[in-house]
Formats: structure tokens, sequence, C-alpha cells
């Protein structure tokens, strides 16, 4: 069952034997529909619903703590609408929490910015820096012992890792995950590690017959490279790689032979050595990579019947397990993404199998991060620190007209121009119509009514 607790992560650390009981409220016997979500390298949330006239209906307020199986989710947003019932909206602890720390400043040292260093110090120095500035041990890592004791192994990767102002401990896990071209977020409540991936490989297959319902599948190219320019800071390439021995700028994938040729570059404005970025660059191709970018994208959603819950012999799927979809003949091995679980009830679990999809939501999200990282370019009153910067700005005139053209480089690969945006290779821009596109695709938003007649 759900349990209330107090927002304690500011008094006391779950990590200490400091006893928690005098901080414990109840148990929300009345709860239900409660259904936990949990997205690799993403979201982490709970939702369910309690009677107003419930005996802890009062306590249920905003910043307190749930402990749903184990997890604490702290309470975001309760909803008292005219109903019977709360509508109670939460977010695990950790990726709630880490994205409210406060770190001044990471990797700048005397000798320059963490360069060549293995990740693993650089997430150490920010949990270290976040918790200082918390005054208590809040957040800690697993070590190697831990993890092997889980299953997991914690990503082992040296990584070029530049400066960053007036961030936070989630947003450095994000940057380093994106620096090391890989690597999953596990969590245990505030424990946490960067590991190569989570869940397993099994032999579970999903059959729309058989244990899976509403089943959609999407396969999609538009996002697929099989020869890719490589471009690392100030447009260093790989011609001078020791292992490129055409001394090409680009690297061609075997699957170019099935599918074509198709160009494309990525931006990796965190790697300086030719050598290093060549290795990064392969990684985009390899077999091992979930987001290869060489092959069509496969998307697979719908519900799941957990056979595990009526006594069928067979091992319950959780995130970031490898399974197998039989649907019209195809046979399909992809990766749980996201899965949504009813613990308390009996409604199957829904699940997204396959590779991370660039939705709107995806696009937003950068845009998000893009907003981040252009306050920490810019100067209290908005203008552009030049020091952080790389771009040029020309102006021309001819006999009637005068152009200024903007054109803006940030540090961690963002391309501003007076037109366009450049997110690592996806472009936004607005079409004639006013339109926001993405690589000059115009975004589709739905608007839901209400049903009735207009």
């Amino acid at each position: 069952m759900l349990k209330l607790w107090e927002h304690f992560v500011t008094n006391v650390s779950v990590n200490s034997s400091e006893p928690l009981t005098r901080l414990f409220i109840g148990v929300l016997s009345g709860a239900s529909g409660a259904a936990v979500t949990h997205q690799i390298n993403g979201d982490y949330t709970l939702s369910f619903k309690y009677p107003k006239g419930g005996r802890y209906a009062a306590a249920v307020t905003e910043n307190r703590i749930i402990e749903c199986e184990g997890q604490l989710f702290r309470i975001v947003r309760p909803s008292r609408s005219q109903d019977a019932l709360l509508n109670v909206s939460c977010t695990h602890v950790f990726n709630y929490d880490a994205a409210r720390t406060h770190i001044p400043n990471i990797a700048s040292t005397d000798t320059g910015d963490f360069i060549g260093v293995s990740a693993y110090d650089v997430l150490k120095e920010a949990v270290r820096i976040a918790n200082k500035y918390l005054h208590t041990k809040v957040f800690s890592l697993f070590d190697n012992e831990e993890l092997e004791a889980l299953g997991l192994t914690a990503i082992d990767v040296k990584i070029d890792f530049d400066s960053l102002d007036k961030t936070n401990l989630y947003d450095v896990i994000l940057k380093i995950i994106e620096c090391a071209g890989k690597g999953e977020l596990y969590v245990d409540n505030y424990r946490f590690a960067i590991v190569e991936r989570i869940g397993r490989d099994t032999d579970m297959t999903l059959s729309t017959s058989l244990n899976m319902s509403g089943i959609s599948i999407e396969k999609d190219i538009s996002e697929m490279i099989t020869r890719l320019f490589v471009y690392g800071k100030d447009d260093v390439t790989i011609a001078a790689a020791s292992g490129n021995t055409d001394g090409k700028p680009y690297i061609d994938s075997d699957t170019n032979k099935r599918y074509g040729i198709f160009c494309g570059y990525k931006d990796y404005p965190d790697y300086t050595d030719p050598n290093k970025l060549w290795e990064r660059a392969l990684w985009e191709f390899d077999e091992a990579n979930q987001n290869r970018i060489d092959v069509p994208s496969v998307n697979i959603s719908g519900s799941m019947l957990d056979l595990a819950r009526i006594g069928k012999s067979c091992v319950r799927l959780n995130l970031g397990d490898g399974v197998r979809v039989l649907d019209n003949g195809d046979n399909i091995y992809e990766r749980v993404l996201s899965i949504t679980r009813y613990p308390y009830e009996a409604e199957v679990d829904s699940v997204s199998i396959g590779r991370m999809k660039k939705d709107m939501f995806f696009y937003l999200n950068q845009i998000g991060l893009l907003a981040k990282r252009y306050k920490n370019t810019s100067t209290y009153n908005g203008k552009i620190q030049g020091t952080k910067i790389i771009g040029t700005v020309a102006a021309t005139s001819a006999a009637t007209t005068a152009t200024t053209a903007l054109s803006v480089r940030t540090s961690d690969g963002v391309n501003i121009s007076g037109s366009t945006i450049n997110l690592r290779g996806n472009v936004l821009s607005v079409n004639a119509d006013g339109n926001l596109c993405v690589n000059g695709k115009k975004i589709m938003i739905e608007e839901v009514g209400d049903g009735g007649a207009e």
C-alpha cells in the first residue's frame, strides 16, 4: 500500500542510519488507481487517487513523500476538484530533487576543463558539490561491488567535459551521458549510478495473439544516417585519426549496402582529439548501441498482460529488458524504453519498446535545454558574453538595403542563425505560414475538444 511521509530530504538524509519513524504519517489505505511510469533516462512518476473524506486527506499536500513499493515520490500536484477524490501527481525524489540542487560551477580548474577524465570522477565531483550546498549527504553513488551484485556495470569511459556554470546534479548527469555517448541512469531513491544498461536480455516473447493488445508498430527512417560527417570542437575532423586509414572526414556504415548512402553530420563539441572523436563516431554505428543511427527506428507500444500475476510461469518484464515482439510474421527484438505499472490494481501494464522517439516533447525539451545554455552564456541584461560563444557577425550593404547576418555556435554545439536553430543536426525553423518545423517538416499538434457540438 501507499505510505505517506513528511518532506524529509532537507532535514535528514535517507541514506543515514537515523530513524525515520518520527517522519512517518500513515498508510493511505483508501488510495486507488496507483500508476508508476518509468522511462529510461527520463520521467519517473506516480499518480493515484485518494478520497477527500479519507483519514489523511488533509495531509496529502504538496512536497510530502509517498512511498510505493520501496521507492519514494514527492507530491508535486495534488488536485482538489469538486468530485469526491483527490488526484495526486508525484515525481520520484531523485528526478525532482536532483534537478533542484545548485552547482555554481563544475569542471573549471587551474589547468582547464575536465579533459580526458573518468566519467565517474566528474559524477563524484557533481555529487560532492550538490551535497555541499544542501548541507547534508542526500545523494550518493553505488560502488562497483554493489552494482555487480545487482547485475549492473558502471560506465568506464574517459570523457572531455567542458566547464558548466549555474547548473544542477540532474543536468550534469545528462551531460555526462551525452559526452560518453552512452549510459543509463539507475536510481534507488537517493542512491544512483550511470550504468552501461539497465534491464537484461530475456527470452520473453510478446505476441498480439497471446499477451499483448492495442499494439502499434512504427518504423521510421527519417533520422537514419549511413554516411556520417564528424566535427569536434573548433570543427576538428577525424581525417587525422590513427584508425582512419582513408583520411576522410566521414565514416560509412555497412548498412549503406542495404539502405543506400544517406549523408548527415554530428557535432561533438566536447572532443578535441581526432582519435577520441573517431572512437565516439564509431559508436553511432555500433551494434551494441540501442540508438544507432544507421538503421530504421522501430517503436512498439501497447498493453501487456503480466502473466506472473495470474500464476503463469513467466519472468516479470522490467524497464530496459530486451524482448521479442511477434506481429504479422515480423520478429522484432528491442528493449523496453518505458513502462507503466499498476502495482495495486488489476489493470495490465503498458509498455513502449524500441528506441526513444523524437516527438514534440523531445524537441520542446531540447528548446528548454537551449534556453538554459543561452542563459549561462548571457549577462543579466540578456547580452551575449563573447567568451562563451563561437561565431561571426557579418554585415553587408547594397545600394538600397543593409543586412546583418548573425551566426552563433555555442560551445556545446547549438547553432543559432537569424532564421534557424540547429540542435545537433536537427534544424528548427519557421515556414512561410508561421508554423514551427523540425528538419523541414511541420510539427502537427492535435487539439482535443470536449466532444460537444459547436
